[in-house]
C-alpha cells in the first residue's frame, strides 16, 4: 500500500542522552507512539482505524510531499497550509503489506546486532488508506501541538509505569517506560 506518513525520527544523540537500559528506550518508544496515536486522532477528529502505526528504521522509500504555498503559520489549525520547513518531509511507501517489522523482537535485534551501526528510528502515523487522506499533512502542521499534548497526556496520567491511557499496559514494557517516553518527548520539544 501506497500512503502518506506524519514521522518523527529520533537521532542518535537524542537516543544517547537518555538514561535508559536499550529496553527502556524501546518500550518508551512503544509507549511514546500508542500516545502519540491517541493524540493525533483527537486532534484530526478521526477514527482510531483511520491511522496507523509503526516504527521503523530505514529502509522506507521516501519521496517528496507535494507542499501547497502559502504563508500559515498557525500550529494549531490542522487545516492550515504546510509550514515550509515541512518541505524537506517525504510521504511513505511500503511497497509490500508490512514490509516493515516493527516488532520488539526486531527492534531489539536492530539495536544490538551492531552497537557501533547508526540507529535512527523513525516513529510513523501513517494514515490508512491508499494514497493517503491528508491525515499526516494536518499532522505535520499541528507538529508542536502534537507533541505538547501527548506529553501532557502521558504526564496527567496518575499510573506509575503506564496503563492503556497513556503508554500502554505495565506488563507489556519496561519498567520504566512511560519515563522514558516523558524524556523523549522533554527532548523532542527543546
Amino acid at each position: 500500500m501506497h500512503t502518506t506518513s506524519y514521522w518523527i525520527t529520533l537521532e542518535r544523540p537524542l537516543l544517547d542522552s537518555l538514561p535508559f537500559t536499550v529496553s527502556e528506550r524501546q518500550s518508551g518508544m512503544f509507549g511514546l507512539l500508542q500516545a502519540l496515536e491517541s493524540v493525533a486522532t483527537l486532534l484530526l477528529m478521526c477514527d482510531c482505524r483511520d491511522l496507523g502505526t509503526a516504527i521503523g528504521e530505514r529502509p522506507f522509500i521516501l519521496r517528496p510531499l507535494k507542499v501547497a504555498a502559502g504563508p500559515s503559520s498557525d500550529s494549531s489549525d490542522p487545516h492550515a497550509v504546510i509550514p515550509s520547513e515541512a518541505k524537506d518531509h517525504a510521504s511513505l511507501s511500503i511497497t509490500s503489506p508490512f514490509e516493515a517489522d516493527c516488532s520488539p523482537a526486531r527492534l531489539q535485534d536492530a539495536i544490538s546486532s551492531n552497537a557501533k551501526e547508526f540507529f535512527e528510528p523513525n516513529l510513523y502515523l501513517f494514515d490508512a488508506y491508499p494514497g493517503g487522506i491528508g491525515f499526516s499533512e494536518a499532522l505535520f502542521r499541528t507538529h508542536a501541538l502534537l507533541i505538547e499534548k501527548t506529553r501532557e497526556l502521558i504526564a496527567a496520567c496518575p499510573c506509575k509505569q503506564g496503563c492503556p491511557s497513556c503508554v500502554g499496559p505495565a506488563g507489556d514494557l519496561a519498567p520504566r517506560a512511560k519515563e522514558a517516553a516523558l524524556a523523549i518527548l522533554d527532548r523532542l520539544r527543546a
